[in-house]
């Protein structure tokens, strides 16, 4: 960094990035916990009614956003699922992927260090995705 004004901007912009990337994993834990325990039904007849009438989501962004909650709880827990796989193969920049997935071949399993890293490049890509307007 040049100068102090740019180090400011730059410590002011990254603290956004951090509080954006714990509330959109916030929205997700929400809505999973609301179609979960089917807390939509008092205004509501479906969940997928709720959160495109409630919210305006796309059935895209509502699943994107439930998927990227679970995947980081299982990455907080060390929980690999399919369904951690399966958004990481959904959000991760093209070649990126398939480049993880050969190491982790030849090296006998998951890496934890690789899948760290894949699921970082990955959260940053969705909500890039999530921020976009539809």
């Amino acid at each position: 960094m040049t100068n102090t004004i740019e180090l400011s901007r730059f410590n002011e912009l990254e603290n956004v990035i951090d509080v954006g990337l714990k509330i959109f994993v916030e929205v997700g834990n929400a809505l999973l916990e609301i179609r979960d325990s089917r807390l939509y039904r008092e205004g509501w007849g479906t969940f997928d009614e709720y959160y495109q009438g409630r919210w305006g989501f796309t059935d895209r962004r509502a699943r994107l956003l439930m998927s990227a909650a679970r995947t980081v709880t299982n990455l907080e827990t060390g929980t690999v699922v399919p369904d951690m796989l399966l958004l990481i193969s959904s959000c991760a920049p093209n070649g990126m992927l398939e480049s993880y997935w050969q190491r982790w071949k030849r090296e006998g399993g998951i890496n934890t260090n690789l899948l760290e890293a894949t699921m970082t490049s990955s959260i940053l890509n969705m909500q890039r995705l999530l921020l976009t307007p539809t």
